[in-house]
């Protein structure tokens, strides 16, 4: 009987491993720039910020800022081990950044999380900032492209979800 149990637990698991999984990316709106920046997801299942971090100016044309949010999409990493202390998570990404604290990077800012699900499809998720170094979602519904979408219009949504954000 335990065999039986093994064995449907590793068809479970294999079946989890090849199946594809969504990339999360991070965009902030601060002083007339987007800075955007990739995740990683832990073997344990938690976001952590990577590099690179992409500095564009708010209105640089809409194709350019769409370009970069498929590189940083592209820079997602899934499996990374889970940190065993957090002193120091995610500052490679914060140093990338230009800035010297989360606190400078975060405060007056706007957010926008960026999903990318297996199908290609990319949402952004509206939030706003409840203290100087937190945010969370609005509530309202993401602003959802299909697959394929051309660049213009993912650079555009990044910043109607931006604008959106509080």
């Amino acid at each position: 009987m335990i065999d039986l149990f093994r064995k449907i637990a590793h068809r479970i698991l294999d079946r989890r491993q090849v199946a594809p999984s969504r990339r999360d990316a991070q965009a902030y709106e601060k002083a007339g720039f987007v800075i955007l920046g990739a995740h990683a997801r832990t073997d344990e299942g938690v976001l952590i910020p990577r590099p690179p971090a992409i500095r564009i100016a708010c209105d640089a044309p809409p194709e350019e800022l769409g370009r970069a949010v498929r590189a940083v999409l592209a820079e997602y990493r899934d499996g990374v081990p889970h940190p065993q202390r957090w002193a120091g998570v995610g500052q490679d990404f914060l140093k990338a950044t230009g800035l010297k604290s989360w606190r400078a990077l975060m405060s007056g800012a706007r957010y926008c999380g960026i999903v990318e699900e297996p199908d290609g499809s990319i949402s952004f998720g509206h939030y706003r900032q409840v203290s100087a170094k937190q945010f969370v979602p609005l509530g309202i519904p993401d602003r959802v492209l299909a697959a394929g979408a051309p660049d213009d219009e993912v650079g555009a949504a990044l910043l109607e979800a931006l604008a959106a954000s509080e």
